[in-house]
């Protein structure tokens, strides 16, 4: 059986493109839209991996990083955010607040497959080899 992803992003047609890319990595991808639609999925099954959009709607989901860590956990989760020219420091203040909350993966947008490879890989090899504390910067 395939591990499974969630993808927690407000916008369906992105949550789709990025699932196609976890599934041709070999995980099979779950969607939701928004944080009680993530909620309800994580109460209603396991994940191998979380893939959180750091701006969705008018809340910032490192707000609630530890909803979802109650919701799921042990389970390693990937933030998502948008780096875009000209506003350096907005794009700052994200990456550090997501090592603050200790997240276990950055993917600013936009990502390449070659860079979910590497987040499946890692978490196919942590689940295998359990090493806590360690963050992958993509």
């Amino acid at each position: 059986m395939a591990p499974s992803v969630l993808i927690i992003e407000d916008s369906l047609t992105q949550a789709q493109l990025i699932g196609r890319l976890f599934e041709r990595a070999g995980f099979a991808p779950g969607l939701a839209t928004n944080r009680p639609n993530a909620l309800q999925e994580l109460a209603r099954q396991t994940w191998a991996l979380l893939v959180i959009d750091v701006f969705m709607a008018d809340e910032n989901s490192l707000d609630h990083i530890d909803d979802y860590r109650r919701a799921a956990p042990n389970t390693p989760i990937a933030v998502m955010t948008a780096i875009r020219k000209g506003a350096p420091l907005a794009a700052s203040h994200s990456l550090n607040a997501a090592r603050r909350a200790r997240v276990d993966f950055i993917l600013p947008k936009p990502f390449r497959f070659e860079d979910i490879q590497q987040v499946c890989q890692e978490v196919i090899h942590r689940r295998d080899n359990p090493n806590p504390g360690q963050i992958l910067y993509l």
